[in-house]
C-alpha cells in the first residue's frame, strides 16, 4: 500500500508539475511530510490529508476515489452511500472472480457502465473514460490488478 500511494502521488504531481514542497504548502504541513511520502518513506496519510493531497493535485472524482483506496482508505463514493448494498457486493464479486477470464469481466464492466449512463442525469454523465478495460485500469499508476 505504502508504494502503491507513492507511485499514485508522484504520478499526479508530474502530471501537474506539482512539486512536493508546493504540495505541502496548498496542504498546509511540512514539505519534508510530504517527500517522505512520495519516496514511500512514510505510511499513507489520514483520510482528511489524503482529501486534501487529491484537492490540490485537482484529481476528477474518480481519481480522488482511486487515490483514497490506494491510501488504504473508503472511495468517497462508498462513503456517500452510507452503507454497502447488494448491488455492490454483486458487483465486487464478479469482477474479483477467478472463474472469469479478462475479457467477460471487461464485457461485464462495459454493460454495467452502460446501464450506469442511462440513469446519470440522462445521460449527461459519460462513464466511458472511466469504464475502461480491466487492461487499461491495471497499467493506471498505483493499479496492482493481477489475474491468475
Amino acid at each position: 500500500m505504502v508504494d502503491e500511494f507513492a507511485a499514485l502521488l508522484r504520478a499526479y504531481q508530474e502530471r501537474h508539475h506539482l512539486s512536493s514542497n508546493r504540495l505541502a504548502v496548498e496542504i498546509g504541513v511540512d514539505p519534508s511530510y510530504v517527500i517522505r511520502i512520495a519516496r514511500a518513506e512514510r505510511p499513507p496519510p489520514h483520510r482528511h490529508l489524503v482529501l486534501a493531497m487529491a484537492r490540490g493535485l485537482h484529481l476528477s472524482p474518480f481519481e480522488r476515489n482511486g487515490f483514497l483506496l490506494a491510501a488504504g482508505h473508503a472511495p468517497s463514493s462508498i462513503c456517500q452511500l452510507g452503507t454497502w448494498p447488494p448491488v455492490l457486493q454483486a458487483v465486487c464479486e464478479v469482477l474479483i472472480s477467478v472463474e472469469l477470464t479478462v475479457a467477460d469481466q471487461d464485457a461485464f464492466s462495459r454493460i454495467v457502465c452502460e446501464i450506469a449512463e442511462r440513469w446519470l442525469l440522462a445521460g449527461r454523465v459519460d462513464l466511458r473514460g472511466r469504464c475502461g478495460s480491466i487492461a487499461e485500469r491495471s497499467s493506471l499508476p498505483g493499479a496492482t490488478r493481477s489475474r491468475p
